[in-house]
């Protein structure tokens, strides 16, 4: 752990730099189905879960019935609009960590596990047609747990101007990064894993490198978004701190080393996993459709979704010219 230097980072206001091209080797698609569930996830949030209007208005703009279709293309309108509303539901952890927000020992006291509870509560209401196994009910709660303990992990960090170094960031990036949704897909999906197969080292170490390959995408498209909302818990940050660079410098180096390398793993990865007869099975098979699609979809996402850039652009493409101005 480092200290971050605040008026140092105050001090990127203003500068610009440019997304190079990602070279994801995957394609993605925009699931057809996407106009018959367009805002029904956001209307049924409305319904569901007491959050205040600024919050709401927020996971609107994050538009994530489009994110949900680019991510999941092979989805009917169903099982689609169930991940959505997923989707939407774990939108609103900085909501509810708003109620703790500055009490820094909150980990320790019986505060955390209250909000901890809340979310679960609020997922077993709303969350009944999921319909999970006991194997994905086991590590929906593993994932999740961590997703609720990271985000106040967060505040903690925030608090006392503290970032990670590079070596601890991906562990925490992982557990920080909504992973769950995975589980819930695979049910969609009808994929249902073996307990050798979800507990064998490969596995684990293929669903880490997916997720920290999406991941690493998002920390360099919501640079801009993150500086302006003070959330530094970003791998570009973390580089640009740990290695001296210069923002274009950071940016570089996540897109043509950090991402680069993570994607060489995932094939690498998957190479192992197919020499596993055991492991390699049609429903693995279908996992890994599942992610390289989901990887692909989070870029297009990055490059067009108003989460990251306010609006919608649609003719968005490669190199991506960004400027830190409110």
């Amino acid at each position: 752990m480092r200290t971050l230097d605040i008026l140092w980072y105050a001090g990127l206001k203003g500068s610009t730099y440019t997304i190079a091209d990602m070279k994801c080797p995957w394609s993605s698609y925009v699931n057809p189905n996407l106009e018959k569930i367009r805002g029904l996830a956001n209307q049924w949030l409305n319904k569901t879960i007491k959050i205040n209007e600024e919050g709401i208005t927020k996971i609107a703009k994050h538009q994530l019935d489009y994110q949900t279709a680019l991510l999941f293309p092979y989805f009917g309108s169903e099982n689609l609009l169930k991940v959505a509303k997923f989707l939407e539901l774990t939108s609103t952890c900085d909501s509810f960590v708003d109620d703790f927000r500055g009490n820094v020992n909150i980990l320790s006291t019986p505060k955390y596990r209250d909000i901890e509870q809340r979310f679960y509560d609020m997922l077993a209401e709303a969350g009944k047609t999921f319909d999970l196994n006991e194997l994905q009910h086991e590590r929906f709660n593993t994932y999740f747990s961590g997703f609720v303990k990271t985000n106040l992990e967060k505040e903690t960090m925030k608090k006392y101007n503290q970032i990670l170094t590079l070596e601890e960031y991906p562990e925490f990036r992982f557990r920080n990064s909504g992973i769950m949704v995975f589980v819930i897909a695979e049910r969609q999906l009808n994929i249902n894993l073996t307990a050798y197969q979800v507990n064998h080292p490969a596995f684990k170490k293929m669903i880490k490198l997916f997720a920290l390959y999406v991941c690493y995408a998002n920390d360099i498209f919501s640079f801009r978004a993150e500086y302006f909302d003070d959330h530094w818990i970003n791998v570009v940050t973390v580089a640009m701190v740990e290695k001296s660079f210069g923002l274009q410098e950071a940016i570089d180096f996540v897109n043509d080393v950090v991402l680069h390398d993570t994607l060489k793993s995932i094939l690498k990865t998957q190479l192992e996993i197919m020499e596993d007869s055991l492991l390699w099975t049609s429903d693995m098979a279908k996992c890994f459709m599942m992610y390289q699609v989901f990887a692909a979809g989070n870029i297009t996402y990055g490059l067009q979704g108003s989460r990251f850039h306010e609006n919608m652009g649609y003719d968005r493409s490669f190199p991506l010219q960004v400027n830190l101005q409110n």
